[in-house]
């Protein structure tokens, strides 16, 4: 390629480490690994992630019930838009 003066389109991206110091502090085991709970909503984990929706990146926040594995909300988010954030539920 190099001969012939072709240049790749193609990158790889690069992991960029981060020299601020990130919260080392432990979390309490709260849930001490009970999944199976007894009353509903009383224990809700959450999911973040990221995916790709017609060629273009979204964030995706799934909140679960641990009661009865029940979906209580799913938020989809273009990244472009990150700094939109839902009103936060209320018990």
């Amino acid at each position: 390629m190099k001969e012939q003066g072709l240049v790749s389109t193609y990158t790889v991206a690069q992991y960029k480490p981060h020299k601020t110091a990130c919260n080392e502090a432990a979390p309490a085991n709260i849930l001490n690994r009970e999944f199976n709970q007894t009353e509903s909503k009383r224990v809700v984990v959450s999911d973040l992630t990221y995916v790709k929706v017609r060629n273009e990146w979204h964030y995706i926040c799934v909140l679960l019930d641990l009661f009865n594995r029940e979906i209580i909300t799913i938020v989809l988010v273009p990244i472009r838009m990150q700094h939109w954030f839902p009103a936060p539920l209320r018990p």
